[in-house]
């Protein structure tokens, strides 16, 4: 459907807005910057930025990966489709009781880095289905991503699949009924 290269490591992250601190969208742009640094020059090749905003800062336009903004997306059905075509979900909210992308990303499969707060507290385990940075990190946030981008399909299966059965576990409807019928 996106016509992506099987070849490539494609990141998504995003916010109605990434100009807002509390999405913590500069420290994303650091820790790609730090990540940059740490990796070859065929390893960085292989990596496309996905931001998913109504606008995106200018510092991301001076990436230097292959990177694209795609405007912001309503149809709940294509999220789902550009979830499940990306291999990682990076959550850079700073402040956030949710947010929802990430549940959304790991019901599809894709494993999540982000900074230990809101959902990725309780839903992100490290070695798992993905990785929690320290809060503000942009270092931490950084070994997250390239700890996930050198997974063997193996591992980075495994990670899929934890993803989504913890989804299934916690925050499904058969999740949330069988605690409903607990206190009822």
């Amino acid at each position: 459907m996106f016509d992506f290269d099987d070849s490539k490591f494609y990141i998504l992250a995003g916010s109605q807005n990434s100009n807002d601190p509390r999405k913590g969208f500069a420290y994303f742009i650091k820790a790609l910057k730090i990540l940059e640094s740490k990796l070859s020059f065929e390893q960085k090749n292989k990596i496309v930025i996905l931001v998913v905003s109504r606008e995106v800062t200018e510092e991301f336009k001076s990436l230097n990966y292959a990177k694209h903004k795609i405007d912001y997306i309503t149809d709940y059905r294509l999220l789902v489709l550009l979830y499940q075509a990306v291999d990682l979900f990076v959550n850079s909210s700073i402040e956030d009781s949710g947010p929802m992308m990430v549940s959304e990303a790991m019901a599809c499969g894709t494993p999540v880095v982000g900074f230990d707060m809101g959902v990725v507290n309780n839903m992100v385990i490290n070695d798992f289905n993905g990785y929690k940075a320290v809060l503000k990190d942009s270092d931490d946030l950084a070994f997250g991503i390239e700890k996930l981008f050198l997974l063997s399909k193996e591992e980075y299966k495994k990670y899929s699949l934890n993803s989504f059965k913890q989804i299934e576990s916690y925050s499904s409807f058969n999740s949330a009924s069988s605690i409903f019928n607990q206190i009822f």
